[in-house]
């Protein structure tokens, strides 16, 4: 797959990084706050700034390659993760000038002054919001309707009015595009809106970016997603869907280059806001937002216990504290979790059967796009090393209903490897032990049955191994 971002670099226009950094602002007053409230902006869901209110008023300052969208989330307590599962955001356009926000009581009743794209913005929401709470509507009723024979044709006319609405909804967002070429707020509503978070199909998104102005197509933001879309192009193929396993292979590998870039710039700014910002909640806070649901043990516990011992024995802290104690168990460094699982055929097969190889504990499933994507790597390193004391355990998360799919994705997959399974999907004692509750995910265990590597994609595994087995 490294040979589309080679082609890429190739052909990756020398200009397109030169752009000086802009500076923003920005301020403003809500209600008469103070600490421990804390307002955090946020770019592409990553945390960008935070400032304290005083009064209520606050001032937020920095850089941009570009204007780009971003989000304001008021933390009343401080505690970012705590605001994220409330109503107290805005969105909102940064852009050169200040940008004013005010509001008597709340964030989302804010008004935004000085600052015509995060305008334009709200004016494109308000027209595309009819659209979202019709298939809104239409999601609730899909899910009501169930599974039963009876609900498949309600299901089967519900998903006709999906379609008819998304390509109304794409079409409004389209034209403006095309009657804004020289918009950053164009290239915003290419990235972040037109496919609902989804795998842009290339044949519709291509044309819509190349009729974006040179200024725009060149931003930061613009480069990289001319860059995403040759690599769709690249491997699509002959491919009309967006989500076949080659494509979705590719993309994530993009994506996780892409976010292996910008790592030490986002840890680099929330170690920076918690050093100059002596209240220990914000620094909980900023752990939680930059280490995600699954810390690393040894890496962040450390963080922790340099908290005040008010703050780590706050309901926040404990809660964080008694998630970290659980990742100890699968750790890097850690002994893996023993099991005995069954094979398709009903032989018990064990962790401990393993013993004195390196061994890929493997957690997919058959209806996982990412996981199948990921199977044509574990292939190519299980061909490369399984004579060289490796193999591959894989344990699918498979429910009782997708047995059969699962049968057949092993087949399909052409996977020679060991497969077990345990019934009860991420409820399972099995995906339980190993905190598993998303995938694909795996755990790289030693000879010695150490977990010397968790969730090796792509390329990292066989590059992996050959560092292991010299």
């Amino acid at each position: 797959m490294t040979k589309y971002l080679l082609g890429l670099l190739l052909l990756a226009p020398g200009l397109a990084w030169a752009q000086e950094p802009v500076p923003f602002t920005i301020k403003g007053t809500i209600g008469k706050l103070n600490a421990p409230a804390r307002i955090y902006l946020l770019q592409g869901g990553r945390f960008s700034n935070s400032a304290a209110l005083t009064n209520g008023t606050f001032e937020l300052k920095g850089t941009m390659d570009a204007p780009n969208g971003g989000m304001l989330v008021l933390a009343r307590n401080g505690n970012l993760n705590d605001a994220l599962r409330k109503v107290e955001r805005l969105g909102l356009f940064v852009e050169p000038g200040p940008v004013i926000i005010t509001s008597a009581d709340s964030l989302q009743n804010a008004r935004v002054t000085g600052n015509s794209l995060s305008t334009e913005l709200t004016s494109m929401w308000g027209a595309i919001k009819p659209f979202d709470e019709q298939l809104n509507s239409l999601y609730a009723q899909q899910e009501a309707a169930g599974q039963s024979a009876t609900a498949t044709e309600l299901t089967r006319r519900l998903k006709a009015q999906e379609a008819v609405l998304n390509q109304q909804r794409s079409q409004q967002l389209a034209a403006y595009i095309r009657a804004h070429p020289d918009s950053y707020l164009s290239l915003h509503l290419l990235i972040r809106v037109m496919n609902n978070g989804e795998t842009p199909r290339y044949t519709e998104a291509a044309p819509l970016y190349n009729a974006l102005s040179p200024r725009v197509r060149n931003s930061a933001g613009g480069y990289k997603y001319g860059e995403l879309l040759q690599v769709i192009k690249t491997a699509s193929g002959t491919a009309t869907t967006p989500d076949s396993q080659q494509v979705a292979a590719a993309v994530e590998e993009y994506q996780g280059q892409q976010s292996r870039m910008t790592t030490g710039q986002v840890d680099e700014s929330l170690k920076t806001d918690m050093r100059t910002h002596p209240d220990s909640y914000t620094r909980l806070s900023a752990m939680q937002q930059y280490y995600g649901p699954a810390p690393d043990y040894t890496e962040v516990m450390p963080l922790f216990n340099a908290l005040s011992a008010d703050v780590r024995n706050s309901a926040a802290g404990q809660k964080y504290r008694a998630l970290l104690e659980s990742r100890r168990a699968v750790t890097i460094g850690a002994l893996a979790p023993a099991f005995t699982q069954p094979t398709p055929e009903g032989k018990p097969v064990s962790l401990a059967d393993y013993r004195g190889k390196y061994v890929l504990v493997d957690f997919w499933a058959s209806w996982c796009g990412p996981c199948r994507g990921q199977n044509p790597y574990l292939l190519k390193a299980y061909a490369a090393y399984k004579n060289r004391n490796f193999s591959i355990l894989s344990i699918s998360v498979d429910t009782e209903k997708t047995r059969a799919q699962w049968l057949k994705a092993i087949k399909d997959d052409q996977l020679p490897w060991t497969q077990v399974w345990e019934p009860g999907a991420f409820k399972s004692e099995l995906a339980k032990h190993y905190l598993v509750e998303s995938i694909p995910q795996n755990f790289l265990i030693d000879p010695s049955g150490k977990i010397v590597a968790v969730n090796l994609k792509n390329e990292a595994l066989a590059a992996t191994l050959a560092q292991l087995l010299k």
